[in-house]
């Protein structure tokens, strides 16, 4: 019989599980092509392999895959701010940033470069001209790598949290003095009034509202549970039916709606494989230390290289190429992983905060 752990314990140990599957996600966000997105599948759904590729490949990666970079911001923002700290003085701020150039900066910096060097030395093999012929296009390149794509695109997540912690004592007054103004945040980004675009909004609210629940220690996931008899149903419902739903109009609202339910859900579906399934919650934990090198990896030539090969023998938009595509990209970071921690291990760590 499992042992009881304290309530901070298990939520720690049921966040610490969901990274491995969240990151999964964010893999199969990136396999399918770009002009899967935004599409809206007839009700009366064929029985053809490719619809069923559409509907799945929509469901997990463009209906599911909605919630997984808001659940990271929620840990994040939950983890910053659960330890008091007098956020406004002077040593306390410049520590913590501190701690965030090697944590954060350094890994961002690096695995951009990766990119943007993987990318040039791509166009050097096929014989195209790069963008640095003068000082206004490399600046124009540079600062579409580092800040406003960025080149290794799933890092704008980590461009983001790095903005979202130069405001750490921005977001603490509004945690802790005026938490209402995260409902007018979050009113305004579903009625798609929000006036900026870095840090995205759904960061800056999900980030904020960890933040919110870590200053007041409130559990996530023993609060999500209290409603797991209608989240859990709620959140399979919708996400089976919501590939039907156009993303653009009033019936949008709906998939930004979908979010924080299937957070709800999946929070509860941590905390059910916890208590009752404790060898996959443990093979989630053993897996939680490849989640940060698949996540900056998997976009620097493996998933295009995989994808590509896929889609030229036309297997990609099929339902076994699909899960053939991300398996196949995660078990290669996970082979990279295995090598450079045997024959790389201190750059490795340094190239991943620390996460080694």
């Amino acid at each position: 019989m499992r042992q009881t752990l304290p309530p901070d314990q298990r939520l720690s140990e049921v966040v610490r599980a969901l990274r491995f599957p969240l990151i999964l996600l964010v893999v199969f966000i990136h396999v399918p092509l770009a002009s899967g997105e935004g599409q809206v599948l007839a009700l009366d759904l064929p029985g053809s392999s490719y619809s069923w590729y559409q509907y799945i490949s929509r469901a997990l990666s463009f209906i599911l895959g909605d919630m997984a970079v808001p659940m990271f911001f929620l840990f994040s923002g939950y983890y910053m701010f659960t330890k008091p700290k007098v956020w406004g003085t002077k040593a306390v701020y410049v520590g913590e940033m501190k701690k965030r150039w090697g944590t954060l900066i350094l890994p961002y910096i690096i695995w951009c470069t990766a990119s943007l060097l993987a990318d040039q030395g791509l166009a050097l093999a096929k014989g195209e001209a790069l963008p640095w012929t003068s000082l206004g296009a490399s600046f124009s390149r540079l600062s579409y790598t580092f800040v406003l794509g960025p080149e290794n695109f799933p890092l704008w997540y980590v461009r983001d949290l790095i903005i979202l912690s130069f405001l750490a004592p921005v977001i603490d007054w509004v945690s802790r003095r005026a938490p209402w103004l995260l409902l007018l945040l979050f009113l305004l980004y579903l009625a798609n009034c929000c006036p900026w675009e870095i840090p995205a909004p759904r960061g800056v609210i999900y980030f904020t509202l960890g933040a919110i629940l870590g200053s007041r220690r409130i559990d996530m996931v023993a609060l999500a549970e209290r409603g797991r008899v209608w989240v859990l149903p709620a959140s399979v419902i919708a996400t089976l039916l919501l590939p039907f739903c156009p993303e653009a109009g009033v019936l949008g609202t709906l998939h930004l709606l979908y979010v924080p339910l299937a957070m709800a859900g999946a929070l509860c579906l941590g905390g059910w494989v916890y208590d009752r399934m404790p060898k996959l919650h443990h093979f989630h934990l053993s897996m939680e230390k490849y989640v940060f090198f698949i996540y900056v990896a998997h976009e620097v030539l493996i998933l295009s290289a995989v994808r590509g090969f896929l889609y030229r023998h036309g297997w990609l938009e099929t339902v076994w190429g699909y899960f053939l595509c991300g398996g196949v990209v995660v078990g290669i970071c996970l082979i990279g992983y295995a090598i450079l921690s045997r024959w790389a291990r201190r750059s490795l760590a340094i190239s991943l905060g620390g996460r080694l």
